[in-house]
């Protein structure tokens, strides 16, 4: 492939340095000797850290092809070589057939497809037999295995014997593998998926060709009409070919090609743009067309030559999702510059038309309103009659939190169920435990009981504050750095657990909303990271369980409006803070120990769960309350109320005598000249 083309040139480029290649393969291969690793990279050379990282890799990959430490040969398997793969005899593998004869192996985290039949060693008692796929790097299987399996070729036949320290150690796997038991493993590599490369991790020219194929495949769901799979498709062939902007910022979108294919690379991206906006027309997303469409327009190196056709379309297509964001002025100039440049396009003047019929329409509905208006009364005896806002009808959850042992507060919730219904009813139902206890781990499917286990801020130097002044004199504003905070983990309250409705996990159902305000609801089954790199390294797709996160980054003027662009289409939005935001910074404020993962030192526990009335169910309710007839109040003036049925035989109550307390006049002075008004009147 070409990626492999590329490792192998890569290494000869070292080799042809004079290097020791063993050297740097086993200072790759020793964890402690990373500085050593960069030391000698140094001087060959490689001084960005960028660079030496990838080098690192390779150097890894590389070492995997130098000879292992080799054993005795034992007569007890036929004369089949020993290879010790831990180096202190608890591993052991006899390769049974030869595999490929490329010799290359999987790496971490390929999933790979195996046959294999494990024994106890004692007694040959068989424990597991089965075809199955694995991913390496997770603990889908004992540590004995995944170390062997990155040492197979594709069809190899191998026999593995693992100690009990690299199976299933001193508790053993009840009722089948006893405690301290050593097995063995007869393994064939059917086959494996390679992970998919990381940006960072190609070249600029593997960019573009990744790019290509993206937009192919975009083309195809977009055919389909799968218009929110082609979207994610042209917009990831995008991020590919812009630069990367530091976290917390957007990207200046900026095109970065390899020389000589660059004119290729821009027609690439402005495709690309082009499809992604017309795919959010299709979906009803206006505002990320119209988005979309502005960046195409800023971007056009030669909007009058040879980009006149693109610079048409992201006109055009600006024009059509102004006119249903109701900008019908901004339409209009868009749509005036088109047709400038394509006088004969049909679709062009038909939307000319569209906009003109729609002003109009506009117009008179406005004429109407404030018709209606001129003739109402706008002045009652208790204030002005004005419309009441309109109330939101989807459902609304809670959370009581408590801080170290004491009452924080409530956080409620707007679930978007429109959008993401089937995301939207797992949390719903975790929040008021319906369902009961899990069939799977045993523990309540219930939020009532966990905890807030992760606060993540923007970085974690000191509090950054802002003078009032530009001299640095006067008040002392604080600069919020805050990010997200996660909770949710019902099973084992500390991040490593979760679990669903739907059983241990569910799919991503669908990426409607993007992570640019603060107070967002997102699911967090797979580890939500602070760094792009990061995130897109860890992320698994189609994990959610129970896990939450709670965005806490605001868009300030002082930091110039932050958003979180890099766990779009990874972390599905299915709702929002709408009372409780003091809480949720008060928690994003706590003290975290960061070299274990920023978890909260304080106990942060969710006391208390459960489902509220929507905002219009509320407002129903009270007005309904409001018509119920309510009991007399007794009026105590100087005339009694008359008996009536219902009264007659009761006694009267006695109406308590009327006081009358004497005014307090001043008295007169006969030199004052002054006329006092309690004298005149």
């Amino acid at each position: 492939s070409v990626s492999r083309m590329v490792a192998e040139s890569e290494i000869e480029e070292i080799r042809s340095l004079g290097a020791d290649m063993e050297l740097l393969c086993r200072l790759a291969q020793d964890k402690d000797a990373t500085a050593a690793l960069n030391e000698e990279l140094k001087n060959l050379g490689y001084g960005k850290m960028g660079d030496r990282v990838r080098v690192g890799h390779l150097l890894r990959a590389e070492a995997k092809k130098l000879p292992p430490r080799k054993m005795e040969k034992d007569d007890s398997s036929n004369g089949s070589l020993a290879i010790d793969l831990s180096g202190d005899g608890g591993l052991v593998k006899r390769i049974k057939k030869a595999g490929d004869e490329s010799g290359i192996t999987p790496r971490l985290p390929c999933t790979v497809k195996v046959r294999m039949m494990g024994r106890l060693v004692t007694d040959g008692t068989l424990i597991e037999s089965s075809v199955r796929e694995v991913t390496l790097g997770e603990q889908q299987v004992i540590k004995g295995l995944e170390k062997a399996l990155v040492t197979m070729s594709k069809g190899e036949l191998a026999q593995i014997v693992c100690r009990a320290d690299y199976a299933y150690g001193s508790g053993g796997r009840m009722p089948d593998v006893p405690p301290g038991a050593a097995l063995r493993y007869d393994v064939e590599l059917l086959s494996w998926i390679e992970p998919k490369r990381q940006r960072w991790e190609m070249t600029l020219n593997e960019r573009l060709d990744e790019a290509i194929r993206l937009k192919a495949e975009g083309t195809e769901a977009f055919k389909k009409q799968q218009w929110q799979q082609a979207q994610i498709c042209y917009h990831n062939a995008a991020e590919l070919l812009i630069d990367e902007a530091p976290v917390g910022y957007s990207s200046m979108n900026d095109l970065q090609a390899p020389e000589g294919r660059d004119l290729e690379g821009r027609q690439v991206l402005t495709g690309c743009w082009l499809n992604e906006a017309q795919c959010a027309l299709n979906r009803g997303e206006w505002y990320v067309a119209e988005k979309v469409c502005s960046v195409i327009l800023e971007k056009l190196a030669d909007p009058l030559g040879r980009e006149r056709d693109q610079n048409v379309k992201a006109l055009y297509r600006r024009a059509k999702a102004m006119v249903e964001l109701g900008n019908f002025t901004d339409a209009r100039v868009d749509v005036r510059e088109a047709c400038r440049l394509e006088p004969n396009s049909k679709a062009v003047r038909e939307l000319w038309q569209l906009i003109k019929d729609k002003f109009e329409a506009d117009k008179k509905e406005k004429d109407k309103v404030y018709s209606k208006m001129s003739k109402k009364v706008l002045y009652r005896d208790k204030g002005i009659l004005v419309k009441p806002p309109k109330r939101s009808v989807h459902p609304r959850v809670y959370f009581d939190i408590s801080i170290g042992g004491k009452d924080a507060g409530r956080i409620v919730f707007e679930l978007f169920t429109h959008k993401v219904p089937r995301t939207c009813e797992n949390f719903r139902a975790l929040c008021t435990g319906e369902k009961g206890i899990s069939p799977i781990s045993g523990k309540p499917l219930h939020y009532k009981g966990s905890s807030f286990h992760r606060a993540m801020q923007l970085h974690d130097g000191p509090q950054e504050l802002l003078a009032e002044n530009a001299d640095g004199t006067g008040r002392k504003f604080e600069v919020w750095n805050g990010m997200f905070i996660q909770g949710g983990d019902i099973i084992n309250n500390d991040g490593t657990g979760g679990e669903s409705i739907y059983g241990q996990f569910f799919d991503d159902e669908a990426f409607e909303f993007r992570h640019d305000q603060p107070g967002l609801l997102s699911m967090a089954g797979s580890t939500p990271m602070r760094h792009r790199d990061m995130e897109a390294r860890v992320h698994s797709p189609n994990r959610n369980n129970s896990q939450f996160l709670i965005t806490t980054q605001a868009k300030t003027h002082a930091q110039g409006g932050f958003t979180i662009p890099h766990f779009d289409y990874r972390h599905v939005i299915f709702g929002r803070v709408s009372k409780g935001a003091d809480v949720v910074h008060r928690i994003n404020r706590l003290p975290v120990d960061y070299a274990n993962r920023h978890r909260i030192i304080d106990e942060v526990r969710i006391t208390g769960s459960g489902q509220l009335l929507s905002e219009s169910e509320a407002e129903a309710k009270a007005a309904e309350d409001r018509l119920k007839p309510s009991a007399p109040k007794l009026v105590q003036t100087g005339v009694a109320p008359k008996p009536t049925a219902e009264t007659e035989e009761q006694p009267e109550p006695e109406l308590p005598a009327r006081v009358v307390l004497p005014r307090n006049i001043p008295e007169i002075d006969p030199d004052d000249d002054i006329i006092s008004a309690e004298v005149d009147d």
